[in-house]
């Protein structure tokens, strides 16, 4: 009788392992290649594509700017500027100077009394507090963001880099126009481009 329960364990145990990993493999398989669409969300998330900084700027300039303001500070700058992607930028720094600091994404979504407990939770932890807005805070300022064409432009240089996109800089110029400098937006709209020119063309019934 045991003897047949830990067979059937055994088998039990060996069925999970193989559904994780078929589970591990289609997930993997259906990961669009960006060969397909480099503009695809998978390779503009935050985390992935690379936070590009303003001339004179840098991470560890922002840290160290973090740092004169008592690890206090809020990124500002209106939808699809990058404030969460620079966060995801800045997250590995702060671990590394070993300063706790707390981060909310979207601060002025708070109400008023939310977001004067955060700061009380970090005064009283001895936390810094970093956040980001659409708008001023009341919290000293980070940093202002406010993509340019010169920043899409080389965004664009990364995604398409070694692949060879439809993409020509009109169409950048297009939806930069479109979207008012609004990244996420022009992204999805160059993703939606890049498919309508590579989409095969319907043959005709004969």
């Amino acid at each position: 009788m045991a003897s047949r329960m830990n067979r059937r364990s055994r088998i039990k145990n060996q069925e999970q392992e193989l559904e994780s990993i078929m589970i591990s493999r289609a997930s993997t398989s259906s990961l669009p290649s960006r060969y397909n669409n480099p503009f695809a969300t998978c390779w503009t998330r935050p985390g992935v594509l690379a936070f590009r900084f303003p001339a004179g700027q840098s991470a560890e300039k922002l840290i160290t700017q973090l740092a004169a303001q008592g690890w206090c500070g809020a990124i500002i700058g209106p939808h699809g500027s990058g404030k969460t992607t620079l966060l995801a930028t800045l997250r590995p720094l702060l671990s590394v100077v070993g300063r706790g600091v707390h981060v909310v994404d979207g601060y002025e979504q708070l109400g008023r009394l939310a977001r004067w407990q955060v700061r009380r939770h970090c005064r009283r932890n001895g936390t810094g507090l970093l956040v980001t807005s659409h708008r001023p805070t009341g919290l000293p300022t980070l940093i202002e963001l406010k993509p340019s064409r010169r920043l899409i432009d080389g965004l664009v240089a990364d995604l398409c880099d070694e692949i060879a996109s439809p993409i020509t800089p009109a169409h950048v110029a297009a939806c930069y126009a479109r979207r008012g400098g609004n990244v996420r937006e022009m992204l999805f709209d160059l993703y939606d481009r890049h498919e309508r020119l590579c989409r095969p063309a319907p043959v005709p019934i004969s």
